[in-house]
């Protein structure tokens, strides 16, 4: 398998880009029907997650149970997310905290990359021979050879201050994922949980599922120095943060291609 096989689609929701990439032929049908119909669906779910979760829609459930309007348990869609969401504060000792958000609970750390670990999952279900879905530079791959026949994905992290360019690329293994937080892009969105200023003006994790990804990146951009150990000290997951004034810092096996 080599990367000329590669096809892409990209996919507006969310206020961002969703940029599908897969290469036919695998074990299971992966014909071009089962592909689009797997687009169709993972089209639908997306911007119904937009729909329901979006804080910037007043009038969305989640705005409304930010309000006090919707009881959590009056959408058993919501109630999952922020029970996931809870588990995620937990295992990062606090760093991810969506309950620290200004105006109410926000779960917008971890929902872009549910979105797009289950946009993933419906590709997959079309039985390609690889693929992966990227939304917004969180990227969610399928298990398998990779496109290249390595077993891995090559992902380029953008650089902080150069939009133009890389700070450098991961070597990623196929069925894993890698999500990225920071200021370098939206501004000072994030919050610190223990308060005082975001540690990091961008950082990258890569593990074995998106969504935890998603969370844990929000929590090395907000904790950095004090974050990473707990980061370093978990099985399959490796960081990668760089301060506002440029040091860089990264757990002993994040896995840079050379």
């Amino acid at each position: 398998m080599t990367t000329t096989a590669l096809r892409t689609r990209t996919v507006e929701a969310m206020g961002t880009v969703f940029c599908f990439t897969w290469c036919p032929g695998g074990t299971g049908d992966g014909t071009d029907r089962d592909v689009e119909d797997a687009l169709r669906a993972a089209s639908g779910d997306l911007a119904e997650a937009d729909r329901v979760f979006s804080t910037w829609n007043p009038d969305s459930p989640m705005s409304r149970v930010r309000r006090g309007e919707l009881a959590e348990s009056d959408r058993p869609d919501i109630a999952a997310v922020l029970d996931r969401c809870r588990e995620l504060r937990e295992a990062s000792a606090g760093w991810f905290d969506p309950w620290a958000a200004p105006g109410g609970v926000d779960p917008t750390g971890m929902v872009k990359g549910w979105a797009t670990a289950a946009a993933c999952a419906r590709l997959g279900d079309a039985g390609p021979a690889a693929g992966a879905v990227d939304g917004a530079g969180d990227v969610a791959t399928l298990p398998g050879p990779g496109p290249d026949g390595s077993g891995s994905w090559r992902i380029g992290v953008r650089h902080p201050w150069r939009s133009e360019a890389l700070a450098g690329a991961v070597a990623l293994p196929a069925g894993s994922a890698i999500a990225s937080s920071g200021t370098y892009e939206r501004g000072e969105h994030l919050w610190n949980p223990a308060g005082g200023p975001v540690a990091a003006r961008a950082a990258t994790v890569c593990g074995p599922d998106l969504t935890t990804a998603d969370a844990f990146a929000t929590a090395l951009a907000v904790g950095g120095p004090a974050f990473l150990p707990v980061l370093e000290a978990m099985d399959g997951w490796e960081g990668w943060f760089v301060t506002p004034d440029g040091v860089e810092h990264e757990t002993s096996g994040f896995p840079w291609a050379r």
